[in-house]
């Protein structure tokens, strides 16, 4: 934390049967509370769809809001928060303070994923896909690509 760590990945192992991409005493208990990560926490490629898989959750919906809730921000390429965090919103299984902490804009200042906040309350509140897959991040126009995504 120390040398300034802007993002953590989640991995595919589980502590005491809670797969760390819904696992909320590593991601917000030890993570966030005592090492006072104020960052990004991205998953591993596929891990909250494979909640299902691993038998942690019912179905997509039940992963989405599983992970969220245990501090993952970021679902990275199984688009189960796409399909399911506009819907649990809707539905009331979770807050839109939910989705605030998830895109709250980055501590270095840079808000790179605060852009995205407007974005998503919109498409909240139309119902639609919540998050958009963002494409690779790096170089001075990485807002308007992130951004360019979203409207996509």
């Amino acid at each position: 934390m120390k040398a300034g760590v802007g993002s953590f990945m989640g991995a595919y192992m589980d502590l005491n049967d809670v797969p760390a991409s819904a696992n909320r005493f590593l991601l917000t208990d030890v993570l966030r509370g005592e090492w006072g990560f104020e960052g990004f926490v991205v998953s591993d490629a596929m891990a909250i769809g494979n909640l299902v898989v691993q038998g942690h959750a019912r179905d997509g919906r039940d992963a989405a809001a599983r992970a969220l809730t245990a501090g993952m921000d970021m679902d990275m390429a199984s688009s189960t928060y796409m399909q399911n965090l506009a819907g649990l919103v809707k539905d009331g299984m979770l807050k839109m303070s939910d989705i605030n902490e998830a895109v709250r804009a980055h501590p270095d200042g840079q808000g790179a994923h605060g852009s995205l906040r407007a974005s998503l309350h919109r498409r909240v509140e139309d119902g639609k896909s919540a998050l958009r897959s963002c494409p690779p991040q790096g170089g001075a126009d990485r807002g308007a690509k992130i951004n360019g995504a979203i409207k996509e």
